[in-house]
């Protein structure tokens, strides 16, 4: 009867001394994480730390386009990438560039709610997309072809206004 109760102290003894080296070495990698961070992002203002965050080269893209390319007021755009599902750059762009109202379907454009006045962003290499210069129409595999112009140009994507109905 008396070995019931050590049994007891030394499970419960080695459950906390489990749990004691557990939390230790949580309290490393969580230091380690704030140093790092701290080093990043430590001493700057809101536009460098988004800057110098993951997706850095994006929100400069999204603040590029924002302050010369896009209109102030919102603005209906449709955001073009060769990817499906969630992809990270496309998401991070679409966020980036609120608060004009960002369409985002991966590689596919919907034809037929594009209208005059809206911009298209082809992030990165889109297959199938040719833009003819002679009379400024746009075109998009086999799904769509309108007159657009083309108002910025950049190594991290192309931007494209439509400029007029698709019946002109």
């Amino acid at each position: 009867p008396k070995t019931r109760p050590a049994a007891s102290v030394i499970l419960a003894a080695s459950f906390v001394i489990c749990w004691i080296l557990l939390d230790i070495r949580w309290q490393g990698v969580l230091h380690r994480n704030v140093a790092q961070a701290e080093k990043i992002y430590a001493g700057k203002d809101w536009d460098a730390r988004q800057a110098a965050g993951p997706d850095g080269q994006l929100y400069r893209y999204a603040e590029e386009l924002k302050g010369s390319v896009l209109p102030d007021a919102p603005q209906r755009i449709y955001l073009v990438h060769n990817s499906s599902g969630h992809n990270y750059a496309r998401l991070r762009l679409q966020y980036h560039l609120l608060p004009h109202n960002v369409y985002n379907f991966g590689s596919s454009l919907e034809t037929e709610s594009v209208r005059p006045g809206d911009y298209v962003i082809f992030l990165g290499k889109v297959p199938g997309v040719r833009f003819d210069d002679a009379d400024s129409s746009l075109t998009i595999g086999n799904q769509l072809s309108v007159p657009a112009d083309i108002v910025h140009r950049a190594s991290l994507g192309r931007v494209f206004r439509i400029n007029r109905d698709q019946s002109s």
